[in-house]
């Protein structure tokens, strides 16, 4: 759940100002991400 896009974890919130960008940056790397967690914790 921490990889999915929008979701408010303190980590991905501070770089925000800087990068000025939103939460919600990276779509794809983090359904991405959070598939393969979600694949390698059920089957691994």
């Amino acid at each position: 759940m921490t990889a999915l896009p929008g979701n408010p974890q303190i980590q991905n919130a501070i770089p925000i100002p800087y990068f000025g960008t939103n939460v919600f940056a990276a779509p794809l790397l983090g359904l991405f991400s959070a598939g393969l967690m979600l694949g390698l914790g059920c089957c691994g």
